[in-house]
Protein backbone atom coordinates (compact mmCIF):
# COMPACT_ATOMS: atom_id res chain seq x y z
CA UNK A 1 0.00 0.00 0.00
CA UNK A 2 1.11 3.45 -0.81
CA UNK A 3 1.26 5.94 2.64
CA UNK A 4 1.35 9.85 2.35
CA UNK A 5 4.64 10.88 4.22
CA UNK A 6 3.69 14.34 3.89
CA UNK A 7 3.11 16.52 7.16
CA UNK A 8 -0.42 17.47 7.73
CA UNK A 9 -0.62 21.11 9.16
CA UNK A 10 -4.14 22.71 9.98
CA UNK A 11 -2.94 26.00 8.70
CA UNK A 12 -0.76 26.86 5.87
CA UNK A 13 0.18 30.07 4.07
CA UNK A 14 2.37 29.36 0.66
CA UNK A 15 4.02 32.18 -0.25
CA UNK A 16 6.06 33.14 -3.40
CA UNK A 17 7.77 35.93 -4.98
CA UNK A 18 9.70 36.84 -8.27
CA UNK A 19 12.98 38.17 -8.04
CA UNK A 20 15.16 38.83 -11.14
CA UNK A 21 12.60 36.90 -12.98
CA UNK A 22 13.06 33.58 -10.90
CA UNK A 23 10.26 32.67 -8.36
CA UNK A 24 11.27 31.53 -4.46
CA UNK A 25 8.34 29.95 -2.51
CA UNK A 26 8.31 29.64 1.33
CA UNK A 27 5.46 27.72 3.26
CA UNK A 28 4.93 28.31 6.77
CA UNK A 29 2.46 26.96 9.41
CA UNK A 30 2.30 27.61 13.26
CA UNK A 31 2.80 24.55 14.90
CA UNK A 32 2.00 24.05 18.80
CA UNK A 33 1.58 27.64 18.54
CA UNK A 34 4.96 28.57 17.16
CA UNK A 35 5.55 29.51 13.58
CA UNK A 36 7.39 27.71 11.51
CA UNK A 37 8.97 27.18 7.81
CA UNK A 38 7.64 24.03 6.39
CA UNK A 39 9.27 24.36 3.31
CA UNK A 40 10.87 26.14 0.79
CA UNK A 41 11.22 25.45 -2.81
CA UNK A 42 8.75 22.81 -3.06
CA UNK A 43 11.13 20.81 0.14
CA UNK A 44 9.32 19.75 2.99
CA UNK A 45 11.43 20.31 6.30
CA UNK A 46 10.59 21.84 9.43
CA UNK A 47 12.29 24.73 10.75
CA UNK A 48 11.54 26.73 13.83
CA UNK A 49 12.76 30.63 13.98
CA UNK A 50 15.91 31.34 15.37
CA UNK A 51 17.68 34.71 16.27
CA UNK A 52 20.19 34.22 13.20
CA UNK A 53 19.68 31.99 10.85
CA UNK A 54 21.49 30.42 7.36
CA UNK A 55 19.66 29.23 4.50
CA UNK A 56 21.92 27.27 2.19
CA UNK A 57 20.52 25.93 -1.13
CA UNK A 58 22.82 22.58 -1.80
CA UNK A 59 23.24 19.41 -3.88
CA UNK A 60 22.17 16.63 -1.56
CA UNK A 61 26.08 14.95 -1.94
CA UNK A 62 28.28 13.26 1.08
CA UNK A 63 30.19 15.11 2.84
CA UNK A 64 28.29 18.53 2.67
CA UNK A 65 27.12 18.19 6.26
CA UNK A 66 30.46 17.65 7.66
CA UNK A 67 32.08 20.25 5.63
CA UNK A 68 29.77 22.87 7.13
CA UNK A 69 29.86 21.54 10.38
CA UNK A 70 34.21 21.86 10.26
CA UNK A 71 33.63 25.44 8.61
CA UNK A 72 31.90 26.84 11.04
CA UNK A 73 33.18 25.15 13.95
CA UNK A 74 36.26 26.69 13.15
CA UNK A 75 35.19 29.98 13.11
CA UNK A 76 33.80 29.21 16.62
CA UNK A 77 29.76 29.47 15.61
CA UNK A 78 28.07 26.84 17.37
CA UNK A 79 25.23 25.45 15.25
CA UNK A 80 21.75 25.63 17.47
CA UNK A 81 19.53 23.85 15.34
CA UNK A 82 20.02 21.68 11.66
CA UNK A 83 17.15 21.12 9.48
CA UNK A 84 17.37 19.51 6.18
CA UNK A 85 14.76 18.76 2.89
CA UNK A 86 15.46 17.32 -0.58
CA UNK A 87 14.23 16.96 -3.58
CA UNK A 88 15.83 13.19 -3.56
CA UNK A 89 19.17 11.40 -3.36
CA UNK A 90 21.55 13.63 -4.70
CA UNK A 91 19.80 16.02 -6.23
CA UNK A 92 18.69 19.99 -4.97
CA UNK A 93 19.12 20.20 -1.09
CA UNK A 94 18.01 23.01 1.39
CA UNK A 95 19.77 23.20 4.76
CA UNK A 96 18.34 26.00 7.21
CA UNK A 97 20.86 26.36 10.18
CA UNK A 98 19.80 28.30 13.00
CA UNK A 99 23.47 29.35 14.99
CA UNK A 100 24.34 31.37 18.11
CA UNK A 101 25.69 34.32 16.38
CA UNK A 102 26.30 36.27 13.72
CA UNK A 103 27.72 34.80 10.43
CA UNK A 104 30.84 37.01 9.10
CA UNK A 105 30.58 37.81 5.55
CA UNK A 106 34.26 36.13 5.25
CA UNK A 107 32.90 32.94 6.78
CA UNK A 108 29.53 33.20 4.51
CA UNK A 109 32.04 32.86 1.61
CA UNK A 110 33.91 30.02 3.08
CA UNK A 111 30.92 28.78 2.70
CA UNK A 112 29.34 29.58 -0.55
CA UNK A 113 32.98 28.08 -1.97
CA UNK A 114 32.11 24.56 -0.60
CA UNK A 115 31.59 22.67 -3.61
CA UNK A 116 27.76 21.26 -3.10
CA UNK A 117 26.72 24.44 -2.10
CA UNK A 118 24.65 27.08 -4.69
CA UNK A 119 23.43 29.84 -2.62
CA UNK A 120 23.65 31.03 1.54
CA UNK A 121 21.73 33.74 2.87
CA UNK A 122 22.49 34.88 6.17
CA UNK A 123 19.43 36.15 8.16
CA UNK A 124 19.77 38.80 11.23
CA UNK A 125 17.38 38.43 13.00
CA UNK A 126 13.66 36.69 13.05
CA UNK A 127 11.49 38.53 15.10
CA UNK A 128 7.47 38.45 16.10
CA UNK A 129 5.30 41.41 14.69
CA UNK A 130 1.65 41.95 14.42
CA UNK A 131 -0.47 43.26 11.30
CA UNK A 132 2.13 43.29 8.40
CA UNK A 133 3.63 40.97 5.66
CA UNK A 134 6.33 42.37 3.79
CA UNK A 135 7.70 40.92 0.18
CA UNK A 136 10.95 42.09 -1.34
CA UNK A 137 13.40 41.15 -3.59
CA UNK A 138 17.03 43.51 -3.92
CA UNK A 139 20.26 41.20 -2.34
CA UNK A 140 18.01 38.23 -1.34
CA UNK A 141 14.37 37.75 0.12
CA UNK A 142 11.94 38.93 2.68
CA UNK A 143 8.92 36.79 3.66
CA UNK A 144 6.85 37.32 6.21
CA UNK A 145 4.84 34.17 7.65
CA UNK A 146 1.22 34.36 8.96
CA UNK A 147 -0.16 32.22 10.99
CA UNK A 148 -2.96 32.66 13.83
CA UNK A 149 -2.77 35.98 15.24
CA UNK A 150 1.27 36.69 14.56
CA UNK A 151 3.48 37.78 11.36
CA UNK A 152 6.68 36.86 11.72
CA UNK A 153 9.35 38.24 9.38
CA UNK A 154 11.80 35.75 7.81
CA UNK A 155 14.84 38.28 6.01
CA UNK A 156 17.14 36.74 3.68
CA UNK A 157 19.76 39.22 2.84
CA UNK A 158 23.06 37.83 0.75
CA UNK A 159 25.72 39.52 2.73
CA UNK A 160 23.85 41.53 4.82
CA UNK A 161 23.10 42.19 8.01
CA UNK A 162 20.62 44.93 8.34
CA UNK A 163 16.99 45.12 6.89
CA UNK A 164 16.54 44.72 2.96
CA UNK A 165 17.10 47.90 1.06
CA UNK A 166 12.71 47.85 0.15
CA UNK A 167 10.26 46.45 1.81
CA UNK A 168 6.55 46.55 0.54
CA UNK A 169 3.29 45.89 2.60
CA UNK A 170 0.93 44.70 1.30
Amino acid sequence: SKQDSAASYDSLIHIGVRSGGEWRRVTGSVVGGAPRIVGVKGMALEAAFQPVMLYINNSDSPGFIGALGMLLGEAHINIATFHLGRRGAGEDAIAIVGVDQMVPVDVQERVRELPQVREVLAQAQARVQVGMVALSGGGGWWVAVVGGHVTLDLGFQAGHAGPPAMRSVI
